[in-house]
């Protein structure tokens, strides 16, 4: 059994109790300022940090108790969860979504938390959209824990982890910039766009026009035209009704 020293019990027991105000603050924020995908990214940066505590906890105390192959697959699987939890906080961040989370959160309590509602319709779209989204972001997760569990189990030397963090690096980049313009590439395809830029309206966030009413791509104030337009297509729908 090793021996654990009060500096190394506080660093496990911070990653759990951060790990677990993590997920506790999906359940408790609102209204939630941040991307819906940073909910699931939470879920599962949760389960990782309390899952790589109880492991680091199991290899302190029980070592001597654990067979070789025993021992090697909990190392391995620890520094798996460890890549995992920094893989998500590094996309957390290099997204920028911390910073327009904390961005969105002040705006909230400016505008005394004004939501402005969409027209039916659109309303509709931008949670096909929003759905579309969450799922290509967990399957970029889904990858990425492949990639790192696939690398870190395939190589034991120092430059075969650095070449694999390397990798799931690369992979985390490209795989967001695929999902945020396929995001908004389904946006336009489903009509969800601005009526003056003919922008995309759902951006990966799509909070700035629930909470400014703003073209989150030309920044110009949509909503009320949005309203206009849909009151004047459902018109124009019942009168070709009363024509037939």
């Amino acid at each position: 059994m090793h021996s654990l020293t009060a500096f190394g019990f506080a660093h496990i027991a911070i990653i759990a109790i951060g790990a677990l105000l993590l997920v506790l603050s999906t359940f408790f924020t609102r209204p939630w300022p941040y991307a819906e995908w940073v909910k699931a990214a939470f879920w599962i940066l949760g389960v990782a940090g309390v899952t790589w505590a109880t492991i680091r906890f199991v290899l302190l105390f029980g070592d001597s108790s654990l067979s070789r192959q025993m021992h090697h697959f909990l190392y391995v699987t620890q520094l798996v969860l460890l890549g995992i939890a920094f893989g998500i906080l590094a996309l957390f961040f290099v997204s920028g979504e911390a910073v327009r989370g904390i961005r969105r959160w002040r705006e909230l309590k400016e505008q005394d938390r004004v939501i402005y509602d969409l027209p039916p319709k659109l309303s509709e779209l931008r949670l096909i959209c929003a759905r579309s989204h969450n799922r290509r972001v967990l399957l970029l997760t889904a990858i990425l824990c492949i990639v790192l569990v696939a690398g870190l189990l395939s190589t034991h030397t120092r430059d075969g982890l650095i070449a694999v963090v390397a990798l799931a690096g690369a992979v985390e980049i490209i795989g967001f910039v695929v999902v945020i313009r396929r995001a908004k590439q389904q946006s336009v395809e489903l009509g969800f766009a601005c009526p003056i830029c003919h922008g995309a309206l759902y951006d990966g966030r799509a909070n700035r026009l629930r909470f400014r009413g703003e073209c989150p791509q030309c920044k110009r104030f949509v909503i009320d035209l949005l309203a206009q337009m849909s009151s004047n297509q459902a018109l124009e729908r019942t009168a070709g009704r009363c024509d037939d």
